[in-house]
């Protein structure tokens, strides 16, 4: 059996992600403008993001409790993992040729053309929602497996292979993002791009699950009965170490912000180039400038984790790899300084290659929000060596499953992103 020794295991193990970045790349970029050229009014488009935290607040929790209890011979999260890929594939073809089968669809039966837009949109938002509630059984696997999986003392390099698989990933989407604007419609853009995500999706969920070997799990009893009880849920929180409640407590804080940047900046960027070139003609260029800098962004990010990764690599010692994990904690509490900083700098420049290199730099801070977080718990959880309080033992003590953490720190990410939509659709 292959181990996290290897590279290509370590690959098999995190590319998922890598995949899943693709499609969300294409729909933070993209989305929007596809949903705009549908007649959806530019406020309600909101309502459609929010749709992606509400997933996690709940539908999250709830996989991961199942996932937890799962009893399947294929293991624990595979199922998961290929049922939410399933469905993310089917739901994001059956979006992006929405218009067209509606159409085919209510034509015939004599449906006008006032009340077939209001139809389009309409199954448009219902399938964007139907799409998030079917991304998560797939990303708490993908989160899960890793954890499960991988020893404790390699949590770091997972998560450090996990971001540069994001990092590849997003990448991808941006220049797929770029490459097929140049198609005559919004529409067909929109369906190019969805074509590239699912071939993606579909090769790194394939890959990951073929390789990746899963061994069997007794069920803790906090995984019972628990998906469904905010009460129950508030509880497990406050049964978490110290540690891990301030961490919570911190990405509450910062996927506040994070979601507005993350939906959109592209637009931001789009809109201040329009404001650069008075004259109609140039939209088309300035939806290119605003992909391009999501694709810069995308690259500056990469080079930050590719940075991070080799760090850890040089950290060979159980010593070193636990004065690293302590020093973790300062890299995160800086990333947010940064970000904020860099968020504040904005209001001085009003051209749009100005504010573009300032975001940009926003990459930096943003590899370690995905890398950090997630190596502390995994760290934890897996039981490492080398720490000196005993946070996994007392993890292990209270019965809680790292489905059911993950649960808990995806609520922490998911409510305040809620929030942050609800706002962004009255500034908007």
């Amino acid at each position: 059996m292959k181990t996290a020794a290897d590279p290509w295991w370590m690959l098999a193990l995190t590319c998922g992600l890598g995949g899943l970045q693709v499609l969300w790349t294409m729909m933070q970029s993209s989305g929007t403008s596809f949903l705009l050229s549908l007649g959806l009014p530019a406020p309600l488009t909101a309502f459609a993001w929010v749709s992606a935290p509400l997933a996690g607040t709940f539908v999250y929790p709830w996989m991961g409790s199942l996932s937890d209890r799962c009893k399947s011979r294929y293991g624990r999260r595979r199922p998961f993992i290929l049922l939410g890929a399933v469905g993310a594939v089917l739901l994001l073809a059956s979006l992006a040729w929405v218009e067209t089968v509606t159409r085919a669809v209510c034509l015939p039966l004599g449906v006008d053309e006032p009340m077939l837009q209001r139809v389009i949109l309409v199954t448009a938002l219902v399938l964007i929602w139907l799409l998030n509630f079917a991304i998560q059984p797939l990303q708490m696997g993908l989160r899960a497996l890793s954890v499960d999986v991988c020893p404790g003392a390699e949590q770091a390099r997972a998560n450090a292979w996990a971001t540069n698989c994001i990092g590849v990933g997003r990448i991808l989407g941006y220049v797929s993002a770029y490459s097929v604007r140049l198609g005559p419609t919004p529409a067909e853009q929109f369906q190019a791009m969805a074509l590239i995500a699912i071939l993606c999706l579909c090769a790194t969920v394939a890959y990951c699950c073929a390789v990746i070997e899963e061994s069997h799990h007794t069920p803790q009893a906090t995984s019972t009965r628990l998906a469904m009880s905010p009460k129950r849920w508030l509880s497990v929180y406050r049964a978490l170490p110290s540690g891990f409640r301030l961490l919570c407590q911190a990405q509450v804080c910062a996927w506040t912000a994070w979601f507005s940047f993350l939906y959109y900046s592209t637009i931001y960027i789009e809109t201040l180039n329009k404001m650069s070139f008075q004259s109609s003609g140039n939209v088309i260029v300035s939806m290119q400038q605003g992909v391009v800098f999501g694709l810069a962004f995308a690259i500056v990010a990469l080079g930050a984790s590719l940075t991070l990764h080799s760090l850890m690599n040089r950290s060979k010692s159980k010593h070193e790899q636990a004065l690293a994990r302590y020093g973790i904690w300062k890299l995160l509490a800086g990333s947010h300084v940064i970000f904020g900083c860099i968020l504040l700098a904005t209001i001085l420049v009003d051209q749009w290659i100005s504010s573009a290199v300032i975001l940009c730099l926003c990459g930096i801070p943003w590899s370690l929000l995905l890398w950090a977080p997630y190596t502390i718990i995994g760290s934890e959880f897996a039981g490492f060596n080398g720490d000196p309080e005993g946070c996994a033992e007392r993890i292990e003590a209270r019965n809680l499953d790292i489905g059911v953490v993950l649960s808990v720190h995806n609520i922490c990410i998911s409510l305040p992103q809620v929030f942050a939509a609800v706002l962004d659709g009255g500034i908007i």
